[in-house]
């Protein structure tokens, strides 16, 4: 998984919530190193610099359940630079839902609203979430990035960033302090909802090309636990055309 696909199934999440989070202990701790060397030793641990830099395209696809709800489904997560996304999925008992960004625009469908341009907080949300690097946390693209010591996350001991990117949202980021790999993030998102705080777990980072990747994603927002497990990761595969606006969604532009 690259880690843009955070914040597309975020919106995801949303949809299906819709359609049909636990913040972290905290421990402070003074010996944490600063923000920017706790991003680059995570960047180093899946792979470095100069191996991320060759990618210009991932796909992902995998199952996805909401266990309390008892809701399984398929998920498939596409990017490519500099700016594209797109997320599809089918649930069953919801149907096909779909989230995007083209480089211009961005859109969502599902079976209750059918298909929406994002506009306002959203549409800035979408454009700033499809930079192909989006989660490295390029301090170009944040306002502040402050190391705020330690703390228990996911049950482990982790490093925690403080951030406040360039839309003025803030969220709070956590790093393994054991193996230096982003372990996840609690951050307000905009949803057809309004405001919503969501918690995400980056879990079982395995290889995946030249690099390692989280194979299992963890979401809670309004009290709903989503898990994306992983099948297959690809880079460089996904085809200039993948990113086409469907014509329900053309309608809409006037």
């Amino acid at each position: 998984m690259h880690p843009i696909m955070r914040a597309l199934i975020v919106r995801l999440i949303a949809l299906a919530v819709f359609a049909s989070a636990p913040l972290a202990a905290q421990q402070a701790a003074p010996q944490a190193p600063d923000a920017r060397a706790i991003v680059a030793r995570h960047i180093e641990a899946i792979g470095g610099a100069k191996s991320l830099a060759s990618v210009t395209s991932m796909r992902a696809s995998g199952a996805l359940s909401m266990p309390a709800q008892g809701i399984t489904g398929t998920v498939e997560i596409s990017a490519s630079r500099p700016n594209k996304t797109l997320l599809k999925a089918e649930i069953a008992g919801i149907g096909k839902l779909e989230s995007a960004f083209d480089g211009e625009r961005a859109w969502t469908v599902d079976p209750i609203t059918g298909p929406m341009l994002l506009t306002g907080k959203q549409l800035d949300q979408a454009r700033f979430d499809a930079a192909f690097d989006s989660t490295f946390l390029d301090p170009a693209r944040y306002t502040s990035l402050t190391a705020a010591g330690v703390a228990t996350f996911d049950g482990r001991k982790a490093y925690r960033i403080d951030a406040v990117n360039a839309l003025g949202d803030k969220s709070t980021e956590y790093f393994d302090v054991e193996t230096g790999l982003h372990a996840g993030t609690v951050s307000t998102r905009e949803t057809p909802m309004g405001p919503i705080e969501v918690t995400a777990y980056m879990r079982d980072y395995r290889k995946a090309g030249e690099s390692l990747q989280p194979h299992e994603l963890v979401q809670t927002m309004m009290g709903v636990e989503q898990v994306i497990k992983l099948q297959q990761i690809e880079f460089n595969t996904v085809a200039p055309g993948a990113f086409v606006m469907p014509p329900a969604v053309k309608a809409l532009i006037k």
